[in-house]
């Protein structure tokens, strides 16, 4: 779990350990960095359309923007897909 501003350093740490990135961004400006690092290492993102503005990439899983449930539904669809494919 983190919340708040994250660091490069602590980023790094972070996506070493996790199987995947959540960021229901639903709101701000621009690229959202994080995404974009988590997909150029090579780490499944669940997110929103609106969070992945401008990122085209097969490692975005997307969830709905403006329903809590249909983006719980896709983290749990990702982490079916995911821990089956580690069995």
């Amino acid at each position: 779990y983190f919340s708040g501003e994250l660091d490069v350093i602590k980023f790094n740490e972070l996506c070493s350990a996790c199987l995947g990135v959540i960021a229901p961004i639903t709101t701000g400006t621009g690229i959202k960095i994080k995404i974009l690092e988590a997909v150029q290492k090579g780490i499944p993102v669940v997110t929103t359309k609106f969070a992945s503005k401008g990122i085209d990439s097969l490692l975005c899983f997307y969830g709905d923007d403006n329903k809590d449930s249909t983006f719980i539904r896709e983290i749990n669809n990702f982490l079916e897909r995911t821990l089956s494919d580690s069995v």
